[in-house]
């Protein structure tokens, strides 16, 4: 390995552990301030001090993230909204919008409950609407002709701290969600931003690790190129799953994973990264829908 390699390697390291434990501490800080504020009956001091503890632990995870992927790590990232609008109150009016806007856009067989969307902040992640306003910004830049690598880069560095209020907006739209099928549920969400999700193009359980690679390689060979809407299904039926992007373009190949960031998989290791973030989001299921621009 040059040395170039290795003080690069040493940099991402550093620099994902600065991340993770200035974070921790700003998370701990937080916390204590929630607490305090909990004490003396300040209620929205303390919402917005037990938000901003949840956001910083989340940030927390780029060391993770560094040590599942290494220098393939392009950007880690915050599966939250951004601070600058995590601690306002939800825009009623925005959520409206959104609640309507679904409502002319899902396909015929779903049902929508304005009732049920959440009247916090989601705390827990925003990774199926953080992922498809990723997947309908690259197809959009992969349209107008721009490089691959720029695209992910760019869109990487754009997403590390957070997502927006709309994505959260959106998110919490799938609360409302009643469908007869995981792909018109998403659907339902993924027409928000103009995008279309296939059939199935390959859903793979794994009953063991072992040889867990070899198994789901020759699948993965068989998908055709694009970007896809991953569903990584929680082994305990009872927890929420995860969601990612898959790029497969000729000899690229990359993962935006919102709960660990952008990554660039490297030759033949398309599987083993997968598996990974599978294992990561505590998983033993993925479902890969092929993705387009529906304009």
């Amino acid at each position: 390995m040059s040395v170039s390699n290795i003080s690069s390697l040493h940099c991402g390291f550093f620099d994902s552990l600065y991340r993770s434990t200035s974070s921790l501490i700003c998370s701990l800080c937080y916390k204590i301030l929630s607490i305090s504020h909990q004490c003396l009956g300040k209620k929205n001091e303390q919402r917005n001090s037990a938000l901003l503890s949840d956001y910083y632990f989340e940030r927390a995870s780029a060391v993770e993230a560094y040590f599942l992927f290494g220098s393939d790590l392009l950007t880690p990232i915050v599966n939250m909204e951004k601070t600058n609008c995590l601690t306002r109150p939800l825009n009623h009016q925005k959520i409206e919008d959104c609640f309507r806007n679904a409502s002319g856009r899902k396909p015929p067989s779903v049902t929508l409950d304005r009732s049920r969307f959440p009247q916090d902040k989601i705390t827990d992640g925003i990774c199926v609407a953080f992922v498809l306003k990723f997947i309908s910004k690259y197809l959009q830049a992969i349209r107008n002709g721009q490089d691959i690598q720029n695209v992910i880069r760019t869109l990487g560095k754009k997403f590390e701290e957070g997502g927006s209020e709309g994505i959260a907006i959106v998110h919490g739209i799938q609360s409302t969600i009643s469908a007869p099928s995981e792909l018109e549920f998403y659907q339902t969400l993924a027409s928000l931003y103009e995008v279309g999700l296939s059939g199935s193009s390959l859903s793979f359980k794994f009953t063991s690790w072992e040889n867990a690679e070899g198994s789901l390689t020759p699948h993965l060979e068989n998908l055709q190129d694009g970007i896809y809407f991953s569903s990584e299904i929680n082994k305990d039926p009872k927890e929420q799953g995860h969601l990612i992007a898959y790029i497969k373009d000729q000899n690229n190949r990359f993962i935006f994973d919102p709960q660990l960031g952008t990554v660039q998989i490297p030759q033949n290791k398309d599987a083993e990264y997968l598996i990974k973030s599978l294992k990561y989001a505590s998983g033993d299921q993925i479902t890969f829908f092929k993705a387009s621009l529906q304009n």
